[in-house]
């Protein structure tokens, strides 16, 4: 009787290895483990979303700066049209016109690369947000990359634009002081001229805001 006591006694604390209790450590570590998921789930969402915000705004701020640039090509062009026609018998006027009228077609045909009219750029910003993990870093590598680029654009066309005021001060002066009977390059270098002048604070404001926008890129995230 004794023996079979102790038997069933020793049966109580041996423990099938398929149903042990969990032991201190193990729960420790499914604790860490969980809250290091934890906190990676939430710096993505975080991220994901500043990210998202940010796309958003750049596809706003290149539709402002589309819009801007259509409404100066166009107020160009319909001046432009105007002055030539009116001064059709002065031929500064009307050179100066024509000129005016044909940077501006040009300004509001480039513009409507910039409105994003089919909605593209503006979708792909908002699937920003659902991005986890190694996609959502390559997206901030790539929305970096744009802003980068643009700034460079601008940049670039910055220089042009004082190349474009150089030349129209040019035309204008030497048409006024070598060829006073020919007043076309005088109205071709003024019309050049202020062109130039429009588009060089045009893309100089472009320009700070593109490098702004790359910096706050940077920095995004919690």
């Amino acid at each position: 009787m004794r023996t079979l006591t102790a038997v069933a006694f020793l049966g109580l604390l041996v423990v099938p290895t398929g149903a042990h209790a969990q032991s201190p450590v193990e729960g420790a570590v499914e604790t860490v483990e969980g809250s290091v998921d934890g906190e990676f789930a939430a710096f993505d969402e975080a991220l994901a979303g500043d990210l998202s915000e940010l796309a958003l705004g750049h596809v706003e701020a290149k539709k402002t700066e589309g819009l801007v640039l259509l409404i100066w090509g166009l107020a160009s062009f319909g001046a432009g049209i105007a002055i030539a026609a009116a001064g059709h018998e002065d031929d500064g006027w009307f050179y100066g016109g024509i000129t005016t009228a044909s940077w501006g077609a040009i300004n509001a045909g480039l513009s409507l690369l910039l409105l994003d009219l089919g909605g593209t750029a503006e979708a792909h910003a908002r699937q920003t947000r659902e991005l986890r993990g190694r996609a959502l870093f390559a997206r901030r590598d790539e929305l970096i990359a744009g802003q980068q680029g643009s700034a460079t654009l601008f940049a670039l066309n910055t220089g042009l634009d004082v190349a474009y005021i150089v030349a129209g001060a040019l035309l204008y002066g030497f048409g006024a002081a070598e060829s006073p009977e020919d007043s076309a390059m005088v109205g071709v270098g003024g019309a050049i001229l202020a062109q130039g002048a429009a588009l060089l604070v045009f893309d100089l404001f472009n320009w700070i805001g593109a490098a702004s926008r790359g910096s706050a890129l940077r920095e995004a995230g919690p």
